[in-house]
């Protein structure tokens, strides 16, 4: 039989998957204490994105039922999830620049849509642009076309004046 504390940490973790965008497992075995709590903290930084380390067989009753179901048959050796609930690309990101830094880490891939995808998926995921990223260009497109009336219309009166000014100039040259 169960303990209770087993089958309700089973269930908010089930919860938590269930509002998740992406998980990704990573293995953090050889890192330091230090290494994994900078991880921790860059990964709280990006956005809403949680590390947590499961022990296997609790994580594989929390997945069933979940888009993240394709992840129990990975739950092999030492695992932490790195769940990340708002957009899938800034997890992967993070993992990845701090996987440059500290390449004891190990990303033994993740979850996204009920699909597993590799190390390799992973990293061309983490070369697309972010939410954030793409708002900026979205807006850089939209704000363009008004930018180039507005800098069309002003042409006009600031070559009139130049105009105006060197008549005014050429002027004062023939009266002097």
């Amino acid at each position: 039989m169960p303990k209770p504390e087993k089958v309700s940490f089973v269930q908010d973790f089930n919860q938590q998957l269930s509002k998740a965008q992406i998980c990704i497992l990573v293995n953090c075995k050889g890192l330091t204490v230090s290494a994994v709590n900078t991880l921790r903290r860059k990964l709280e930084k990006t956005g809403k994105i949680e590390m947590k380390v499961v022990k296997n067989t609790l994580a594989g009753l929390a997945c069933k039922d979940t888009k993240f179901e394709v992840l129990t048959d990975k739950l092999t050796g030492p695992n932490a999830f790195v769940i990340g609930y708002e957009e899938p690309v800034s997890p992967s990101k993070a993992l990845i620049d701090f996987k440059k830094d500290v390449p004891a880490l190990e990303i033994r891939g993740g979850a996204f849509n009920g699909e597993w995808l590799s190390f390799e998926k992973l990293t061309a995921l983490s070369k697309l642009p972010s939410k954030s990223e793409l708002h900026s260009i979205l807006a850089g497109v939209l704000i363009a076309p008004i930018r180039n009336v507005a800098l069309a219309l002003s042409a006009v009166p600031k070559g009139l004046v130049t105009v105006l000014a060197a008549l005014r100039d050429k002027k004062e040259k023939e009266a002097a």
